[in-house]
């Protein structure tokens, strides 16, 4: 495996500690995505790891790591890791939840902008974990609008991939909006204790 990346320290596959448990659920094809990646671009992120006595906890990472499992890479090979300061668990599990979080959307109108100055690039090759068509065709003004009219009218508004609601459904079977509705927001009131 390539490390395409630099710093300053490392640790041996075996030496990581998973911090999220469950958090995150990953499909086979999310997996894949992550090793397509590896594969093209080489080991390009490091490890984000809070270490607590001789524990080194993973708090971004979890998908490479699992990748890398699947791999089947010598759990004595030395990846990258950067070590980021934390009081105490309950700090990292905070952060680790902020580097998980999705603090912005991707709009078209973004995207497209972004690769304005790369004409030759091609999106068949690149597989993304989002689905072009389903992008915010809302723009950052109209956004802003919107959230700001929720937040008067005392709106919750979760914004939910369609994976997750998707796997939902399945996991519940059908119901009713007002029961779905009343499922996701306890799930909600459930991740912020």
């Amino acid at each position: 495996m390539k490390i395409t990346c630099t710093t300053k320290d490392s640790l041996p596959i075996c030496d990581l500690t998973e911090l999220q448990a469950g958090l995150k659920k990953r499909k086979k094809r999310d997996i894949d995505r992550i090793i397509n990646s590896i594969d093209k671009h080489g080991f390009a992120t490091p490890f984000f790891v809070w270490r607590k006595k001789e524990i080194n906890y993973v708090l971004d990472g979890h998908g490479r790591l699992e990748a890398l499992r699947k791999l089947e890479i010598s759990q004595d090979t030395q990846v990258p890791v950067v070590y980021i300061q934390c009081k105490n668990r309950a700090e990292a599990k905070e952060l680790l939840l902020k580097i998980t979080s999705n603090f912005g959307k991707i709009s078209k109108e973004g995207f497209s902008d972004f690769l304005n100055d790369i004409p030759e690039f091609d999106m068949e090759s690149v597989d993304l974990a989002f689905d072009m068509d389903k992008l915010n065709t809302l723009s950052s003004e109209e956004e802003e609008q919107q959230q700001e009219t929720d937040k008067h009218n005392g709106v919750l508004v979760l914004y939910l991939e369609p994976d997750i609601i998707e796997d939902f459904e399945n996991e519940q079977g059908a119901e009713s909006d007002d029961n779905f509705v009343a499922k996701l927001l306890s799930i909600y009131k459930e991740i912020g204790k």
